[in-house]
């Protein structure tokens, strides 16, 4: 087995060992600890989508549509509706 296939299962192996001990730290199933850091995750990169479109309307000059690029970017980050 190469060794890049042993580093990648021992890696596995002991996230696989941190997320046990949080478990059961936390008296939880393990797929409830797995869901729970996912859905961490998907709202940290949510968050930084929505930064950075808020990012991108300020830099963007006076005389250029502001709100227009700013819906657009919403809309990329996998938002729905723009509110209102």
């Amino acid at each position: 087995m190469p060794s890049v296939v042993k580093k990648a299962i021992s890696l596995r192996s002991e996230q696989d060992r941190k997320i046990q001990e949080i478990a059961k730290r936390a008296k939880a199933p393990y797929s409830v600890v797995i869901q729970k850091a996912v859905d961490f995750y998907l709202s940290f990169r949510e968050s930084r989508r929505m930064e950075e479109a808020y990012r991108s309307y300020y830099s963007l000059p006076e005389n250029e549509n502001r709100e227009r690029h700013l819906v657009r970017d919403w809309q990329d980050a996998g938002l729905e509706d723009w509110p209102d």
